[in-house]
């Protein structure tokens, strides 16, 4: 493409257009070298009149097809034809265009539908070179182009439905603790980390460390983690793309699941300071993120955000903020909806209100299969009992400590039997204790320091979260 062919086809508008533009800001080797193209005068005379060497000439010149191509391009025909809105305009440009102002807007369609990662989109502008080639050489080339950004498009779209898929995964093992679960998790963040390897993406790349940082947070498998980053590294990484890029639609609403990654990492690293910062930012959107279970493990928020309220010591007003109250999860993903209900019974338990509580958990036993879910079924009637226990129902305490011991007997998973163990034996102790009238001693915390169960928190969230003083 040359640029004296485009100059050729300007419009008188769009050639008076550019030479006022170039008037006003002073840009005079511009002036001089588009109205010298314009008059078909030689390379040897233009350079000459310009007082440059050859090397600077070219560079001028190229700098000027790059101003060139942005006015054509905004002022494309059919007006409004901006990247990736109006894409269907293509055909209306190579049909009512001569060809070297549509390859002029094509080429810089190419170039912006290339920094923003749009290669849906990419396709089609290649899709077009190859129409406009059709009878020339360069026709292999842009088709090999118009495959490859097919390619790229499929992979991206699969690397956001592996992110989907992902968090479904990380739903329904935290609520069943199933070792063919944990295998597909292990299989989604696997197939992530391979896809970077063949295409140079921003986009996967942005879904690719939220995978993996989620991952480290919430399965925390040191054989699979051992070629990723830090969280920190992968959060600024994400972060700085994201700002790179702020009319990014998609990046408009995964900024968000990156405010919430910083706060659960500051949470899982004790660092309330710095998670009370994020937690700021995050405070205003509440309905909002309850919807983001695609793209985020909403279980463990719930979760976190009744961690950082005990740091505050402020467990007693979480009932005052609508969080756990305002934001509905859908039934069709059952493990989140177990999850979003048990937390909104808890949040009534810290704030004293046991009655509310034991009548939400209740409902949710009777509404709910628990046919799949063994781990949280099993905490759920652990804190039903202990709700009992609360509302002086030591009868019905009494009678379904007596059924969950029998079930102990029948935990597969070592870690979930021996953390169940420690909750019967706390219940019962505190059953007989109350029965006798005894004040008593017991706390969750101190039984799992007793047991040395390091690994608590990735099982059980309720001990998780506070050692809990039944008197």
């Amino acid at each position: 493409m040359k640029l004296e062919n485009i100059i050729k086809n300007l419009s008188a508008d769009d050639y008076n257009a550019i030479v006022d533009s170039f008037t006003k800001t002073k840009a005079e080797k511009f002036l001089k070298l588009l109205e010298s193209i314009n008059k078909k005068k030689s390379e040897a005379h233009i350079i000459k009149s310009l007082k440059v060497s050859p090397a600077a000439y070219y560079t001028l010149r190229s700098r000027l097809l790059d101003k060139i191509q942005e006015h054509v391009y905004s002022k494309a025909p059919n007006a409004g034809f901006k990247l990736s809105k109006n894409i269907d305009n293509i055909e209306h440009l190579l049909y009512n265009s001569p060809k070297e102002i549509a390859l002029s807007v094509l080429l810089k369609l190419e170039k912006e539908l290339k920094k923003f990662d749009l290669q849906s989109d990419l396709a089609i502008v290649y899709k077009a070179f190859c129409k406009l080639y059709a009878l020339s050489d360069k026709y292999n080339h842009y088709h090999d182009c118009y495959l490859k950004a097919k390619e790229d498009a499929l992979a991206i779209e699969k690397a956001e439905d592996l992110l989907h898929l992902f968090n479904k995964n990380c739903s329904i093992y935290w609520a069943s603790r199933g070792v063919e679960q944990l295998n597909l998790i292990i299989k989604n963040k696997r197939e992530m980390n391979a896809s970077q390897t063949f295409v140079d993406s921003h986009h996967l790349k942005v879904f690719k460390n939220i995978l993996n940082i989620q991952f480290a947070l919430y399965i925390g498998l040191k054989e699979e983690m051992q070629e990723d980053d830090s969280i920190e590294q992968m959060l600024l990484e994400t972060l700085e793309i994201i700002n790179a890029f702020p009319d990014d639609k998609l990046y408009l609403h995964l900024g968000g699941i990156i405010n919430l990654l910083h706060f659960e990492y500051y949470i899982h690293s004790k660092l309330y300071k710095k998670a009370g910062v994020y937690f700021e930012k995050i405070k205003s959107n509440w309905m909002g993120y309850c919807y983001y279970n695609r793209g985020f493990f909403v279980a463990n928020f719930y979760a976190s955000v009744i961690d950082y309220y005990f740091h505050e010591q402020q467990e007693k007003q979480l009932a005052n903020d609508q969080l756990f109250f305002i934001c509905e999860q859908d039934k069709d993903c059952l493990p989140d909806y177990i999850i979003a209900e048990y937390f909104k019974a808890i949040n009534l338990f810290y704030a004293q209100n046991y009655t509310a509580s034991l009548e939400a958990i209740n409902k949710l036993l009777e509404e709910v299969s628990f046919k799949n879910y063994d781990c949280i079924s099993l905490e759920i009637k652990f804190f039903q009992i202990l709700l009992h226990l609360k509302n002086d129902n030591l009868l019905i305490s009494e009678k379904y400590l007596k059924s969950m011991e029998n079930r102990l007997q029948q935990i597969n998973c070592k870690e979930l039997k021996t953390i169940s163990i420690v909750l019967f034996k706390v219940l019962h102790k505190y059953c007989f204790d109350k029965k006798n009238k005894k004040r008593s001693t017991t706390h969750f915390k101190k039984l799992i320091q007793k047991f040395e169960l390091t690994n608590a928190n990735q099982v059980y969230h309720f001990i998780r979260l506070r050692d809990v003083d039944f008197n």
